[in-house]
């Protein structure tokens, strides 16, 4: 149990360490807390074994050696707490490390979805100035054409400054 506890308090310092490969380690992370919660319910189910052979000797013993059993079940009480420890500290880092992994996740969307916010509004603009009616007035511009393609920069460069202005970006 003190191994895990060690694993455990290394692997916090990882976890919550902000270093360049951080997102990457969250993988193998996952996979090592796994391999400890079946440590730890292995060593529960242990410790929960030896507490009611402890409390069945405890009734049959004579008083004499009374003394070295109650011994045995509180050391046994005090590594059951301690084991509930390490469980807790094992589901607060998986938590933990989901948590950073959906904080990835939604950086990773971020992209996409400026991207496709961006590029909708000249899409739509090209798409209407790429009709083939006679009716388009711009056609007949001088400088239709120019403000045309000026027009459909903007409709990008708009979203972009403001996603930039509330620091989405």
């Amino acid at each position: 149990m003190e191994h895990i506890a060690a694993d455990l308090s290394q692997l916090s310092r990882r976890v919550f360490d902000d270093s360049r490969d951080h997102k990457r380690m969250m993988r193998a992370t996952l996979f090592k807390l796994g391999a400890m919660q079946r440590s730890v319910t292995q060593i529960r189910a242990a410790l929960l074994g030896l507490s009611r052979i402890v409390g069945f000797v405890r009734e049959w013993i004579p008083e004499v050696g009374y003394a070295h059993i109650k011994t045995s079940f509180s050391d046994l009480q005090s590594l059951s707490e301690f084991d509930q420890q390490i469980s807790d500290k094992v589901q607060f880092l998986l938590d933990a490390v989901l948590g950073f992994i959906n904080i990835a996740q939604n950086e990773v969307m971020t992209v996409p979805t400026v991207v496709s916010v961006v590029t909708i509004p000249p899409v739509i603009l090209a798409g209407i100035w790429g009709m083939n009616f006679k009716s388009v007035p711009e056609y007949n511009w001088a400088h239709g054409y120019a403000f045309g393609l000026t027009l459909i920069g903007l409709s990008m460069l708009v979203p972009l400054l403001i996603f930039r202005w509330k620091k989405w970006v």
